[in-house]
C-alpha cells in the first residue's frame, strides 16, 4: 500500500534537502486470488502487500498546515489503534512503540475522527518496525476490499469499497470484529522523525511523523484507485503486454470507488476506455488520445465545489506503482496532505481537499453548510470575497479571517450572519478594505447556533501597488538609537538603500539585493557610531528612486 520512501544520505544521489516520495499502490489489487462466490456476491479481496514508490525529490521549502480547528465540534468517528509490539504486517516484524510516536499517532487519529462521520467504529493495526528498508517511511492501506453486491448503501453498483467505508455504509463489521480495517507499518530506524505537537517547530532536516500518519490513514479510508500500467514483466501486470493500462479489481467484477471519478483531459471517464489497452496506458501516464493537453483529473462533485473545478491527479510520464494515479498532482497542490511527496521540513496536518474526495466516495461528513463556491478577487485596491451555499443547517454565520499568505495564524476581520436552516441557495459578499499591498489568504469559519464550527477552503488574493513603489516615512523621526522605514515594489527587482550624512558621504548600507513584488522589506538605520545631525536615506531600484530625511538627536 502507500509507501513513503527515502534514499539513504550515503547513497550516490546527493541533494541538500531530500523530499520523500510517499505513494499509493495503484494496481496492487489486480490479480489477487479470491474464492468465486458466483454471480450474486463477490467475496472480499485481501490487500496484503506493499509496493515501493518514487525515488527522492529535492527540498521544496518549509510548509506548515496546522490541524483544522473544530471548536466544540463533537467527535463523529471512532478509530481505535492496536500498537502491535509483536507479529508482522506486510511481512515486516513489529517492535514496541516509543511513547512520543504513539502521541503523534494519536493526534493524527483525533484529527480524522473529527472530520468523517463513520457509521461503524474503525480499527487500525499499527506496526513500528526495524525491518523496513532504509528508504521507507511507512506503508498502509485497507485490509480488505468489499464489493457493493455484498453490503447495502453503496453509492455505485458493481464497485469495490475499502472495508472501513463499506462497514460505515452497512453499519456492521463486514470483516469480523477481531480484524482491523486499516493496517500500517512505520520505520523505526529513522533518526529524523519529528514527533512534536507544534507543526511550526519541525525543522528542515526532519520528517513530521504526524503528517505521515494522517496521509496513510487517508489511503486506508479510500484515497486509492485500482489502475496499473504493464511493464511486461514482474508482479503487477495487466496481461503481460508492456505499456498497456488496466483498471478494476478482478475484471469483469468492477472498479474501485475512486476509479469512477477519474477522467482524462478531454473529460472522458477512464471507465470508458477499453480495458486493458494501450490507450488506457497512455492516459494513465499523463498522455492523451484526444489531442488535448493530457493529464488525469478527479471530477467528483464535492471536489469540484471545494476546488473550483476538477482537481489534477499525479500522472508522471513513467508509471510508478505506489505514487501514480492516486495522489493529487504535486505541482498543482504543493500544500495538500495527499500529494505524492513529503519533503523534510513540511507539516501538512489538514487533509483539506482529501475530505471532499472522501465525501465523493461515500463518506458522510457532518458539515452543516453545503458549500458551492468561495472566491476572492481584487477590485480597486480592495478584496471582494463572495461565497455561496446550497443549503444550511443551524448556521449562525461566518467569521471572516485573513493573514499574509502562508504567514502564521489567521486574524479575524468581521462576522456575517448566516441563514439559519434553509434548503434554498444563499449568496454572500464582503469587501475587505484598506489592506496593504501584498498576497493574502482568506478563509471562513462557519459557526453553528450551538457554537460548533467548520472551516472553509482557503482562497488567495493579491493586493497590487498602483504606483511603482511605496516607501514609508522614517520612524521615529527625530531618532535616538535606531529608525526604520518600509519598502514595497510593484515589480520584483534589485534594490540598493543607503544612508548619507549632510556632506553626501555614505555612512551605512541598509539593503542591497532583490526585493519580491508586493513583499514588505523593512530597513533599519542604526545610530551607534553616528554623530547627531541630519541624514538622508536614498533608495534606488530598477523602476524608481526615492529619498527620506531623518534627524539624529543624542
Amino acid at each position: 500500500m502507500p509507501n513513503y520512501t527515502e534514499t539513504n544520505a550515503a547513497s550516490s544521489w546527493t541533494v541538500a534537502w531530500q523530499g520523500i516520495p510517499w505513494g499509493l499502490v495503484t494496481g496492487l489489487l489486480l490479480g489477487l486470488v479470491a474464492p468465486e462466490p458466483g454471480w450474486g456476491q463477490q467475496a472480499p479481496r485481501p490487500v496484503d502487500r506493499p509496493v515501493c514508490v518514487l525515488p527522492e525529490a529535492p527540498f521544496q521549502g518549509k510548509k506548515i498546515r496546522p490541524a483544522p480547528e473544530k471548536s466544540a465540534r463533537p467527535k463523529t468517528a471512532t478509530i481505535t489503534v492496536n500498537y502491535r509490539s509483536g507479529g508482522s504486517i506486510y511481512g515486516y516484524s513489529c517492535s514496541a512503540w516509543p511513547q512520543d510516536a504513539k502521541d503523534a499517532f494519536g493526534r493524527a487519529v483525533s484529527t480524522w475522527e473529527g472530520l468523517i462521520d463513520a457509521g461503524h467504529p474503525i480499527a487500525m493495526d499499527a506496526c513500528w518496525s526495524t525491518a523496513l528498508p532504509s528508504g521507507t517511511l511507512g506503508s498502509a492501506g485497507p485490509v480488505t476490499l468489499h464489493h457493493s453486491s455484498s453490503f447495502t448503501g453503496a453509492p455505485k453498483s458493481g464497485t469495490w469499497y475499502p472495508v472501513a467505508l463499506a462497514n460505515s455504509m452497512e453499519g456492521a463489521d463486514l470483516n469480523g470484529s477481531s480484524n482491523a480495517e486499516i493496517q500500517a507499518v512505520f520505520n523505526a530506524n529513522k533518526s529524523d522523525w519529528y514527533f512534536g505537537a507544534d507543526p511550526g517547530a519541525v525543522s528542515a532536516g526532519e520528517h513530521d511523523f504526524e503528517t505521515v500518519v494522517l496521509h496513510e490513514i487517508g489511503h486506508g479510508l479510500g484515497f486509492t484507485g485500482s489502475a496499473n500500467v504493464d511493464d511486461g514483466a514482474g508482479d503487477d501486470e495487466c496481461r503481460g503486454t508492456a505499456d498497456e493500462g488496466c483498471l478494476g479489481i478482478g475484471s469483469p467484477e468492477g472498479p474501485a470507488a475512486y476509479d469512477h471519478f477519474v477522467e482524462e483531459d478531454a473529460a472522458v471517464s477512464l471507465l470508458n476506455y477499453t480495458d486493458p489497452s494501450a490507450d488506457l496506458g497512455t492516459v494513465l501516464t499523463g498522455g492523451t488520445t484526444s489531442g488535448g493537453g493530457g493529464g488525469l483529473f478527479f471530477n467528483g462533485s464535492a471536489v469540484v465545489a471545494a476546488n473550483g473545478g476538477v482537481a489534477a491527479l499525479y500522472a508522471p510520464s513513467t508509471w510508478t506503482a505506489g505514487s501514480s494515479f492516486s495522489h493529487w498532482d504535486q505541482t498543482a497542490f504543493p500544500d495538500e496532505l495527499m500529494k505524492p511527496q513529503l519533503p523534510r521540513g513540511q507539516a501538512l496536518r489538514d487533509p483539506q481537499l482529501a475530505l471532499s474526495l472522501l465525501q465523493d466516495l461515500g463518506w458522510n461528513q457532518t458539515i452543516p453548510v453545503e458549500w458551492v463556491a468561495f472566491d476572492a478577487v481584487t477590485a480597486q485596491g480592495d478584496v471582494m470575497l463572495t461565497w455561496q451555499t446550497a443549503s444550511e443547517t443551524a448556521n449562525a454565520g461566518f467569521r471572516i479571517e485573513h493573514r499574509p499568505r502562508g504567514d502564521g495564524a489567521f486574524a479575524v476581520l468581521d462576522f456575517v450572519d448566516g441563514a439559519g436552516t434553509t434548503t434554498e441557495p444563499q449568496s454572500y459578499r464582503y469587501r475587505v478594505k484598506g489592506l496593504p499591498p501584498g498576497a493574502y489568504d482568506f478563509r471562513l469559519k462557519q459557526i453553528d447556533t450551538d457554537g460548533t464550527a467548520w472551516y472553509s477552503p482557503t482562497v488567495e488574493a493579491t493586493v497590487a501597488l498602483e504606483a511603482p513603489y511605496r516607501l514609508s516615512p522614517v520612524y521615529p523621526n527625530p531618532m535616538r538609537t535606531a529608525a526604520r522605514l518600509k519598502l514595497r515594489v510593484r515589480e520584483a527587482q534589485p534594490v540598493y538603500a543607503a544612508a548619507y550624512n549632510a556632506l553626501g558621504r555614505r555612512v551605512q548600507t541598509l539593503h542591497a539585493g532583490p526585493v519580491a513584488a508586493h513583499a514588505a522589506v523593512e530597513m533599519t538605520l542604526r545610530a551607534e557610531q553616528l554623530p547627531s545631525g541630519v541624514y538622508f536615506v536614498r533608495v534606488e531600484g530598477k523602476t524608481f528612486s526615492a529619498a527620506r530625511r531623518v534627524t539624529l538627536v543624542r
